[in-house]
């Protein structure tokens, strides 16, 4: 079954590019887990492996069957990931990322029955939106994207690193082989996601949320490029996607050091960051700029291709130059609450109080931020497109006139200094469903749930799935309960 498996692999340079970005962020992830106390180590890095396996084959394959095998995979690996941080939340992203591989699954059987028995660029839009919204669970794409920040947001820092560096990405590595001609409600779906999600962050006061959110915003990009057709924006966001999965991964790592730090993870009280860890200090800065594709950083260069997807349309470059600044306006909320939230009260000396960042720290902190500084010098490797292209005098104007924008925007809103929010949780998200159901009925607002908030929340949930289900025709029902029994059965057969 090996040499089966091996069969449907294609070594293309593409191929073995993305593969070799996953392995480096997974690698830098095992390194900063070293600094948790995690039990069972061993099994954590035999989980690290089997994840590995797992996208190696969804990024490899040309084979549907081993392509869906490799998904179940990886989602198994994290899973299991997650358990080294929180039991619930790992559920909840079992239960979630399940339901999105049964309809992947679905949808996979549609696309071989039409005749497209390898993965390659499928032509017909209705096939195409299936698969979008197919993946769209696992990669976040807007409407699909509630697990992540719940999910992201509770995750260790090296796990969160993982999911939000690389596990989102592998939908999109699939969509720029099967979307090749571009998809028009994937390009806006691009433009909703960049708008919600980074204002999202935008109002965030806890920083891994503010991560999450983050991702959400910078994938809308890369759906941008491949919903766009156009030649430059579908090699930007192939660029963008290693580029992102660097950048976060690095930022995620060193958000557990900052919430070690500061034994907080809320944004007001990062004080004095600046003096108390300048290393992870910088390489946030870094990490931020990237995001915000300030040039010189590769973020600018796969940005810069994305823009691109505008084409001729003047409204459209305008409305590109809105979500470039929606981006700088959230990662400059940060460096100054975040970073530079100088506690002049403190009387303290600071010499105390600063961080000295571990070996194995520094060495997954920088690595990522080094592989960018590279890319930019040689992005035209991966993308074909000459560094002199990327018109760099022009994007340096436009990035100052986007920070003098953004600063000024900030100040005239005091930095968006609003009341803390809670941390995303599911229990809250089944909650305000239910809030929103009782006001669509015209009952009055829920009182505030108080010490039978669970057994509530669990009625909710039951109540639903019995609704869903009873509302689904018998002969559905019934096949419901074969949908493990072939995924075990495909596993067991290929493997």
């Amino acid at each position: 079954m090996l040499a089966l498996i091996l069969g449907n692999m294609n070594f293309s340079s593409f191929n073995i590019l993305m593969v070799s970005t996953g392995i480096i962020i997974t690698l830098v992830s095992i390194i900063s887990s070293r600094d948790y106390s995690y039990s069972n180590t061993h099994l954590f890095y035999i989980c690290n492996l089997i994840y590995i396996l797992g996208f190696t084959m969804i990024i490899m394959t040309e084979n549907w069957i081993i392509f869906i095998i490799g998904w179940e995979l990886v989602t198994v690996s994290t899973f299991l990931l997650l358990l080294w941080g929180s039991n619930k939340i790992a559920r909840v992203y079992l239960i979630i990322q399940f339901i999105g591989s049964n309809f992947l699954l679905y949808v996979v059987l549609m696309i071989m029955n039409a005749g497209y028995t390898t993965i390659g660029p499928i032509d017909n839009f209705k096939l195409q939106l299936l698969l979008i919204i197919g993946v769209g669970v696992k990669s976040a794409i807007i409407g699909l994207h509630f697990w992540l920040p719940i999910v992201h947001s509770r995750a260790p820092a090296p796990v969160s690193a993982i999911l939000s560096g690389w596990v989102v990405k592998l939908g999109f590595i699939v969509l720029l082989k099967t979307v090749t001609t571009g998809n028009i409600l994937l390009f806006y779906a691009g433009i909703a996601m960049v708008i919600y999600a980074g204002i999202q962050a935008l109002l965030a006061t806890d920083y891994k949320v503010l991560l999450a959110f983050s991702t959400i915003s910078q994938l809308g990009f890369i759906a941008i490029g491949i919903g766009s057709g156009n030649y430059y924006a579908y090699w930007g966001s192939a660029l963008h996607i290693i580029v992102h999965g660097l950048a976060k991964t690095s930022l995620f790592l060193s958000s557990g050091y900052w919430v070690k730090s500061m034994k907080s993870r809320s944004i007001y009280q990062f004080k004095n960051g600046w003096f108390k860890d300048k290393t992870n200090s910088i390489i946030t800065i870094l990490g931020l700029t990237v995001l915000a594709g300030f040039p010189i950083l590769a973020g600018y260069n796969s940005k810069h291709l994305i823009k691109y997807a505008a084409g001729n349309g003047w409204i459209l470059k305008y409305v590109f130059h809105g979500l470039s600044l929606i981006t700088y306006l959230y990662v400059l909320r940060f460096i100054k609450l975040g970073i530079f939230n100088l506690n002049n009260e403190e009387k303290r000396d600071l010499d105390e109080d600063r961080k000295v960042i571990g070996l194995n720290a520094l060495s997954a902190l920088i690595l990522p931020i080094i592989l960018v500084v590279l890319i930019t010098l040689r992005s035209n490797i991966i993308t074909g497109i000459d560094y002199t292209d990327y018109h760099l005098l022009h994007g340096f104007i436009i990035s100052l006139i986007y920070i003098l924008i953004s600063i000024t925007v900030l100040k005239l809103f005091n930095w968006i200094h609003i009341k803390e929010k809670p941390v995303p949780s599911m229990d809250l998200l089944l909650i305000r469903i239910k809030n929103g159901y009782r006001w669509l009925n015209g009952s009055p607002r829920l009182k505030r749930l108080e010490v039978d908030m669970e057994n509530q929340i669990y009625n909710i949930a039951i109540n639903f799935a019995k609704m869903v289900y009873d509302f689904l025709p018998k002969t559905i029902q019934s096949q419901l309960l074969f949908i493990p029994v072939v995924l075990l059965f495909l596993l067991i057969f290929y493997i």
